[in-house]
Order: C-alpha cells, then sequence, then structure tokens
C-alpha cells in the first residue's frame, strides 16, 4: 500500500533529520461532514510523509496540527502517537521527535493545544479536545471509504505530552478510559501537574507509562513530576535524565526555553527521543510479553 494520496507531486524533499518544518502546501480536501482541511503532504527524506491538518473540534476550537506517517508503508497500519506540547508553546517544538517516531514505524500527531487565557477552564477544554482528537483518527482509521483506513491501527494508540501537555494527556486518558475506549500507552516528558492531574491519575486503569524528567528546576515546578507518578494506582516506569532541562523534550526547542528553563544540549534531547522510542516499540509494535517496571 502506497501512501499516493497524500503525496506531493515535487518529489522527495528534505532530508530524515528534517530542516525547518517542511513546506507544507494546502490542498482544500474537505471532509464529508466536517469542517477539517488536511494538506497534501510533503516526503521527509525517504522514511516520513507530513500532512498539515486544520480541524475543528467538537468544543468549537479550530486546531492546526501535523500527522507525520512511516514511509514506505509495508508494515500498515501503524501505531499512533497524539503528541502535546508544553504551557505557550507549540507543535513546532517537537518536529524533530515526531518524525523521528515516524520514521520508526510510529505515526503521530502533534497538535496545538488551545491557547491558554484561564488556566483552570482552559486545561479542560484542551483535554476535550486531545479526546476528541483521538475520536477523530479512530473514526478516520475505521472507515473504509477513508484514506487513512489500513494506514493507522484504531486499537494501538498511545497519548503523550511535554509539560503542561503531559498534564493534558494523563486527564485525556482518565477522560477516555472512563467512556471506555482503551488507550495503549502513556509517555510523559518532565509533566508540570495540578491537582486534577494527580486526581485523574489515581483513576487510571494500569496501562504502559513511562515517566522521564530533567533535572529539578522552577520550570518543571522542582520536579512535580514524581509526585504525579506516585499518584498511579500501579507502577509506572520512571527515568531521571540528571544532564537534562525542561527544554530537552522539545525539538527543536528555542532561545526563549534556554534562557528560562536553564539551556538544552542535543544529547539530552536525543536522550528523551531515543528512551521514548525504545519504550513506544517495545508497548506497541513489538509482540507482547512480560513488561519489566523500572525506577531510577
Amino acid at each position: 500500500m502506497a501512501y499516493d494520496f497524500f503525496r506531493d507531486s515535487g518529489g522527495l524533499v528534505g532530508s530524515k533529520k528534517m530542516a525547518p518544518i517542511v513546506a507544507l502546501s494546502l490542498f482544500l480536501c474537505v471532509l464529508a461532514g466536517s469542517p477539517e482541511k488536511v494538506s497534501a503532504a510533503n516526503d521527509i527524506g525517504l522514511c516520513a510523509v507530513a500532512s498539515h491538518v486544520i480541524r475543528q473540534t467538537a468544543a468549537g476550537h479550530r486546531i492546526e496540527g501535523v500527522l507525520y506517517l512511516p514511509l514506505p508503508s509495508d508494515a500498515a497500519p501503524h501505531p499512533v502517537l497524539v503528541l502535546s506540547h508544553g504551557f505557550l508553546r507549540d507543535y513546532g517544538r517537537h518536529v524533530e521527535n515526531a518524525v523521528a517516531f515516524a520514521c520508526h514505524g510510529i505515526a503521530t500527531f502533534a497538535p496545538n493545544l488551545v491557547p491558554v487565557d484561564a488556566w483552570a477552564a482552559d486545561r479542560v477544554e484542551q483535554v476535550a479536545d486531545v479526546v476528541d482528537h483521538v475520536h477523530w483518527l479512530r473514526r478516520r482509521a475505521s472507515d473504509p471509504e477513508d484514506p487513512l483506513f489500513g494506514v493507522l491501527d484504531p486499537s494501538r494508540l498511545a497519548l503523550g505530552g511535554h509539560s503542561a501537555g503531559g498534564a493534558v494527556s494523563v486527564e485525556a486518558v482518565e477522560a477516555l478510559q472512563r467512556e471506555g475506549t482503551r488507550v495503549s500507552a502513556l509517555v510523559l516528558w518532565d509533566a508540570v501537574p495540578d491537582d486534577a492531574t494527580r486526581e485523574s491519575a489515581a483513576k487510571i486503569q494500569p496501562l504502559p507509562v513511562l515517566s522521564l524528567r530533567s533535572r529539578p528546576g522552577p520550570c518543571n515546578a522542582y520536579g512535580s513530576t514524581q509526585k504525579l507518578e506516585e499518584s498511579f494506582p500501579f507502577p509506572v516506569q520512571s527515568v531521571l535524565l540528571p544532564l537534562a532541562t525542561h527544554c530537552d523534550p522539545e525539538s527543536p526547542t528555542d532561545v526563549v526555553c534556554r534562557l528560562f528553563c536553564g539551556g538544552s544540549s542535543e544529547s539530552a534531547r536525543a536522550d528523551y527521543r531515543e528512551k521514548t522510542l525504545s519504550f513506544l516499540q517495545e508497548t506497541l509494535i513489538k509482540p507482547a510479553g512480560e513488561e519489566k517496571i523500572v525506577r531510577q
């Protein structure tokens, strides 16, 4: 199966490392009965294709994001990761992460979160949008008339997020489980929770959870992720990256994050990406076996 329905007639652009967000040319592909637009995708080297998405969620928010699909498509249908960015950031902060995951067989949807005005109120809306993204992807993957049918696997879907996006992902998993929608795995990148997040974590049914955390500092509320990990009613895989800062889950990050959160290094960014990829391959791709839960 090929992704001809997403290909750019201009051929291959970029490289595996993907220079600045590929020039994503829009074509007006309006899905029936839905105010959504999906761009013509651009090949990223020889291993992934990126498609810019503009969709309206059930809450009425106009959300932009990018869907990264693996190439070639021989291993389809592919598991899916919905990846949420941090507080006051955007999906562009995770381009290199998403490309790396797609290049290793994991389709990744990186959407923007609804802008924050009043934190508590907007967290609820952000969670509702992530839940809606999951339903949207599952609908498309299950519809024989949709181009993503046979490309995405609706039974293997994970959530992940950085900082506040990690908190949103926790609350979205709890909401999805409560309504009966299965989530296959959860990835937390130096998550910064509040009381509502910890309450949601305490209600989550067992699933594989990877929590990667940077050294404590003001940007991660001095290691508040550890309190979140303790809220889950089952063991989680917890790994401290002592040389990493709160910026290092982002790839690329920027001078603003470096200035306020203590710098960044390519090696630490790669460490976040590689540990996450290993976890996702183990939980979403490799045959199920006994899970080894590790705390460091």
